[in-house]
């Protein structure tokens, strides 16, 4: 009679060590795969996302009345909100920004607007990956004297037509016969 121990190859239904590894891998190796592929898939689309709305924010952010520079800082607050840093430096910024100074105050305030919105695209940088110095950010702008230019020449013309439209209903008024009497 033959009494010896059950060998270690077999440990359970028949089935070596290297087998019961193989049919794991077999099943757990796609299901880690696709759940790998996602979570690096969702990792380079926040990065991306990110990325696109700090290239808003860069090329912008000498024309503050710039709509797409508007949206870019906006979308800050969806794209970076897992950021603490880039939070606290946004809202930091918008702060500022709000404030209404009086015109003695209005260089200062326009000084310390550019050092916190430098200091807001620092942090945007830090957190896609990107270095910087707050410094270069506040002195390597570049807008071209033309589009400068172009875009007072767009207010101007803003501008001109409130006038037109000012002087219009005073015209309108004044064929109704609802003239004013000058004020002495």
């Amino acid at each position: 009679m033959n009494t010896t121990a059950p060998s270690a190859d077999h440990l359970f239904l028949g089935l070596k060590l290297f087998e019961w590894l193989t049919l794991i891998g077999v099943f757990a190796g796609p299901m880690v795969a696709i759940f790998v592929t996602r979570w690096l898939e969702e990792k380079r689309r926040t990065h991306d996302s990110r990325l696109q709305i700090l290239r808003a924010v860069m090329t912008t952010r000498r024309l503050g009345g710039d709509g797409t520079y508007n949206a870019a800082v906006n979308l800050i607050e969806i794209e970076f909100n897992d950021c603490p840093a880039v939070m606290a430096a946004r809202e930091a910024y918008l702060k500022l920004v709000f404030q209404r100074p009086t015109p003695e105050m209005e260089e200062d305030h326009l000084k310390r607007t550019a050092v916190k919105q430098a200091e807001l695209i620092h942090e945007m940088m830090k957190a896609v990956g990107l270095k910087t110095k707050v410094g270069s950010i506040m002195t390597d702008a570049y807008v071209s004297e033309g589009f400068i230019q172009r875009d007072n020449l767009y207010l101007a013309s803003l501008q001109a037509m409130v006038d037109v439209a000012a002087a219009l209903k005073e015209s309108n008024r004044m064929i109704a016969g609802q003239v004013e009497e000058p004020k002495h």
